[in-house]
């Protein structure tokens, strides 16, 4: 089913961003607050992103570069760009689900996201929503341990 659907996605190359080939490694990682922070969601913890972005860079065996790009694209556009050059995704809200389908079409299909169990989640105190029916199966979970200081696997 995933690769039909990302047949869907136009196909049309996106200039603004760094293209991932034999020399450049892409890992996008998908920030949100605002609104998730008004409505009782689990936004992005700023230092939550910080640690698991080294803690992916070692997992995933990739030299520390600092260089970040903010995208200024369209969703779609960003969609896109997932398809052809997100060789890791990290979804940093927990619940976003702008966020899910960025992974879920990566070019690279490995996906890190951040616990849901660990954040202050509406809807998954109540819940709502059951992490088996909303994750993929192969996408790796990732946490603070008892520390606040270590991202670990879960």
């Amino acid at each position: 089913m995933r690769d039909e659907l990302i047949g869907f996605l136009e196909k049309r190359k996106i200039s603004s961003l760094p293209k991932s080939d034999g020399n450049t490694h892409v890992t996008c990682v998908h920030i949100r607050r605002g609104d998730f922070k008004t409505y009782g969601q689990a936004p992005s913890d700023s230092d939550f992103v910080k640690k698991a972005i080294k803690f992916i860079e070692r997992k995933e065996k990739l030299k520390r570069i600092e260089r970040f790009h903010i995208s200024q694209n369209s969703p779609s556009d960003d969609l896109i760009y997932s398809r052809d050059n997100c060789d890791v995704v990290f979804v940093s809200a927990a619940k976003s689900t702008f966020g899910w389908w960025i992974g879920y079409f990566s070019k690279g299909n490995r996906v890190y996201y951040t616990d849901i169990k660990m954040t202050n989640d509406k809807t998954y105190r109540l819940g709502h929503l059951l992490e088996m029916d909303y994750y993929m199966p192969h996408w790796t979970r990732i946490r603070f341990s008892e520390d606040k200081e270590t991202v670990i696997e879960n």
